[in-house]
């Protein structure tokens, strides 16, 4: 049991740490065009762009409607994820993902905020699709 449990508190590091370099939106103030940017993995200063990133999660749902979030990953190649979300006896939430059958990551945050987005605290598709579902538990 206790190797359950040290299982589950490594997956969720990993994903506090994609949390941490996801990529967001601003807005630049004299022209208004939008910009991307995310922590410098290896210096303090931001890494920025003005296109968007290849890499920036997107949010997409399944003919049935089941969402998702895909990327392109530096092979070229897409990585999708699909996320089933659960509740625990405290009543939290919280998001695990299989591959194969097999249990590859659990969350305590919402997955699909990392649906690049800007700072204000406005919807994307993303909040809005945990919304919509967290309506239908």
């Amino acid at each position: 049991m206790a190797w359950l449990l040290a299982l589950l508190l490594a997956l969720l590091s990993v994903a506090r740490a994609d949390d941490a370099m996801r990529w967001r939106t601003g807005e630049l103030s004299d022209s208004g065009e939008t910009y991307w940017w995310r922590p410098g993995l290896y210096s303090d200063d931001p890494e920025i762009s003005l296109h968007e990133p290849d890499d920036i999660w997107k949010y997409a749902e399944t003919e049935a409607g089941t969402p998702y979030i895909w990327r392109t990953k530096e092979s070229g190649k897409p990585e999708v994820q699909i996320w089933r979300r659960g509740t625990l006896d405290s009543g939290a939430l919280y998001w695990w993902r299989t591959l194969n059958g097999v249990l590859q990551e659990v969350r305590l945050s919402d997955p699909y905020a990392l649906v690049g987005s800007n700072d204000d605290g406005g919807d994307t598709p993303a909040t809005l699709a945990t919304r919509r579902s967290k309506d239908e538990l």
